[in-house]
Order: C-alpha cells, then structure tokens, then sequence
C-alpha cells in the first residue's frame, strides 16, 4: 500500500492522513528507541512528585519549593504558585527538549526505509514546484514530527509507549516538549502567538543547524541505514486496527481524488497497476472498517 501512496507525487497532500496512520504502523521500532524511555521517565518522575506534594502540608512552602516539584511550566498564566522561579523551569524544559532531539538527530540511522522513501518523494515534489531547499526540509519535518513525533509525545498511550494516559504534570510537559521541538522541526521564530516562548530562542538558534544537518541526512541516500534492530516490538492490536481503519476510510473517502491522480500519471504502465490495487481494495470491502473504541493501549513489549 505504500507504494500505492508514495507514487502519486504532487498529490501528496492528499494522502496526509494516510501517511500518518501507515507511519505508525512502520514507526513502532523507532518510537521505542527514540522516545519511550524519555516519556517513562518523565511519567515516573511526575507520579513521584504529585505522591510527594500530597504529604506536604499547605504552610509548609520550604518543602513546596523542593526541585522534584519542577513542572516545566513556562506560562505565566498557567503558574499558581509564586515560589515558581520560571528560569528554572525552562531551564529544565530546555534540557528534555535537548535530550529528546539529540536521541532523534542520533537515531536518525534507524528512521525506516519507508520513512525515506517518503521523504525522496516529498523532495522531488516540493523541489519541482518551489526550488527551495527550506521548502524540502520543512515539509520533511512536516512529515518527520507534525505527523509523527510530536503526536506521539502528546499522546504516548495511544502509541504503545505508556500503558495508560500520562499524569497530568507529565501530560502537560510532553505538550510543551512538543511545541518547542515542532517550532526547531519548522525552523521558524518562536514567540509570534506566545511570548513565553521567546525564552527558547538561544536553544532554537543552537539546535536550527542540528536540524537541517538531520535532514540532510534523512534525504541523502548515502546516508547509512540499520535495517537490523535487534528489539523485536510488534505494534499494539488497538493501534494496528485503528490505523489501518483511519488509512482505508481515507481511501473510501478520497476515492475520485485518487482516481483522477492516478490518470494524471505520465506513467500509463504504473498508473493502470496502481488502479488495479484501487480497484482492490474497494472491491473486497464493502463500507469502510470502523476504528476500535478508543482504550487504553497496552505497552509493547519486546
């Protein structure tokens, strides 16, 4: 099926949605590596906190001010307690943000095949229409962390890396390690609809370079590749049902669109193979699949 997909070029902003339910399914591996300790640690280290707060009585503001109370929180509107000092907050939220970003620039040579399959054909398409290589990158980062990465910080337990939602001090964490990491995937200036995040421009002008280096990478077909992994990790059922559920209701749905891409085609010999497997697929099924109802999903295991 990627195939199917990673052919029709320009229209790849049709095929979004898809990319990012079939993303999942082939990304299992890589999100382990790349995230999962970090968000565990995360979790763990939030639980312990809120335990601890529960057992400090409200007067006692010394004990309040202990660094395992530390929420990253860098709103001034979302801080309640004065004795808050946000420097230090966003020094800690900075350091998480550093060492998720430096385990993905790392890792880039276990980023799958498939993933930089999707990237060539991203290059080829933006490259024909804008001739920019910013143009390129960004939308490789569109694809590397808007519709990967940072969803699955935000919604761990939905990726197999948590076992159940995350506490609400980690939830609000991996939001704001989200926003900043998609803001360095965009290589654009913080602070336009947010003024707190200006405090991230010293990271972002550190980590700009970082990023367009890992995607050179990522575009570069030199670029070495360990295609061998030795943790065998299988998707979680919930998370394999759903996406494949997601990718073939966009199919129903967008089945004129791919059709009149597909007749677009300069190559008559694919175009026609590619129908066929169209025709494949909305011929074996007659309404599209129904997602799962929404659960928690259960960590995978190796």
């Amino acid at each position: 099926m990627f195939k199917f997909y990673s052919k029709l070029g320009k229209s790849f902003v049709l095929c979004s949605k898809f990319i990012s339910n079939f993303a999942l399914l082939v990304g299992t591996k890589y999100l382990y590596f790349t995230l999962a300790l970090v968000i565990n640690e995360l979790n763990i280290v939030a639980q312990k906190a809120a335990e601890a707060a529960e057992k400090i009585s409200d007067g006692d503001d010394e004990k309040k001010a202990s660094l395992l109370n530390f929420e990253m929180e860098i709103d001034p509107t979302k801080i309640k307690d004065a004795n808050i000092d946000i420097d230090q907050n966003v020094f800690q939220l900075a350091a998480a943000c550093q060492k998720i970003f430096s385990a993905v620039k790392t890792g880039s040579d276990k980023v799958p095949m498939e993933f930089r399959q999707i990237f060539q054909r991203i290059s080829y398409s933006i490259m024909d229409k804008y001739g920019s290589d910013d143009a390129v990158m960004k939308a490789v980062g569109g694809m590397l962390f808007l519709r990967f990465i940072t969803p699955a910080l935000t919604a761990p337990q939905y990726y197999g890396l948590l076992q159940s939602p995350p506490n609400t001090v980690a939830q609000r964490q991996l939001v704001l390690i989200g926003k900043v990491l998609q803001n360095l995937a965009n290589m654009t200036t913080l602070g336009a609809k947010e003024q707190f995040m200006n405090n991230f421009e010293d990271f972002m002008q550190r980590n700009i370079p970082k990023m367009r280096q890992l995607y050179m990478a990522l575009l570069d077909p030199a670029t070495p590749f360990n295609q061998k992994m030795k943790l065998e990790l299988p998707v979680p059922e919930n998370v394999r049902l759903n996406s494949l559920a997601m990718m073939h209701t966009h199919i129903f749905r967008n089945e004129t669109k791919i059709r009149n891409a597909l007749q677009s085609l300069p190559d008559e010999e694919r175009a026609h193979s590619m129908t066929a497997v169209l025709n494949d697929i909305i011929g074996k099924y007659g309404e599209p699949p129904k997602k799962a109802k929404e659960k928690n999903v259960e960590a995978s295991k190796g």
